[in-house]
């Protein structure tokens, strides 16, 4: 990775970027990961699972998914980020509870697609984890509030694509295990 900046950055065209991001995002298990296939730059073209195993869909409540990267300058001149996704279940079933369960301690990968089609690849480097999970009963915060987050990572996240993001989202959905 260059240390100096090598080049300028424009506007997007009008309209630009779509903020946001869709209420399903994909998770899946770091020790099921066989390898990666990695593309042009810090592109991610492909997971390959070890037998059997894949992605799971996650479906959040409307609007809750939000994914972010953070820099705080800590005075080494380390290249520390932190890459956190946020997401709401709205269910109190034992069902959810127990998937919610199964979170804790694992060392997963995300993929979340943004409302523009980038589909931002969390987990890349060490697997993120879930480091909060709130539950409420109250109406505006029924279910898990959980957030997952990677810490002391030396890039920003990757993007996942194959070709468009028709072909990138059905590469994914070909290897969902369960919903």
């Amino acid at each position: 990775m260059a240390c100096n900046i090598s080049d300028g950055i424009s506007r997007p065209a009008c309209p630009g970027e779509t903020p946001g991001a869709y209420d399903t995002i994909y998770l899946f298990n770091r020790d099921e990961v066989a390898s990666f296939t990695a593309g042009a730059g810090d592109i991610v073209e492909d997971v390959v699972f070890t037998g059997g195993e894949g992605y799971y869909q996650v479906v959040g409540k409307k609007n809750s998914v939000v994914a972010r990267a953070e820099k705080q300058d800590n005075d080494t001149d380390a290249t520390d980020y932190t890459h956190e996704v946020d997401i709401q279940l709205t269910d109190l079933s034992t069902t959810a509870r127990d998937f919610v369960n199964s979170l804790n301690g694992a060392s997963l990968g995300c993929i979340v697609r943004t409302k523009g089609d980038k589909f931002l690849f969390y987990g890349y480097n060490d697997g993120i984890q879930m480091k909060v999970n709130t539950m409420s009963t109250e109406a505006d915060a029924l279910g898990y509030f959980i957030t997952l987050r990677e810490t002391q990572v030396s890039e920003l996240p990757r993007i996942f694509f194959d070709t468009d993001a028709t072909a990138t989202l059905a590469a994914i959905t070909s290897k969902v295990v369960g919903s």
